[in-house]
């Protein structure tokens, strides 16, 4: 997918939604909770992949958040592994 498409946006709303999280991250200060590492708080974009599971109607699910940027596509690669 694309930089900037809403991919982190989406997990934290659906990560919400199912009370996995209390709160949803904020991208204008530069706060997500699958972007914690000092480069992506810098920047506001995901670099390394993230996994975040819930429980959604007595199942599991896994969501895998990935880069957007091509720069950092072996981390996406490596998502389609998992």
């Amino acid at each position: 997918s694309h930089d900037g498409a809403g991919k982190t946006a989406l997990v934290e709303s659906l990560l919400l939604t199912s009370g996995a999280v209390d709160f949803v991250g904020k991208g204008q200060d530069n706060k997500h909770i699958m972007d914690f590492e000092p480069e992506e708080i810098k920047r506001n974009v995901t670099i390394q992949l993230g996994m975040a599971p819930c429980e959604w109607h007595d199942h599991k699910v896994n969501f895998i958040d990935t880069p957007g940027y091509n720069e950092f596509h072996g981390e996406v690669r490596a998502a389609l592994r998992a």
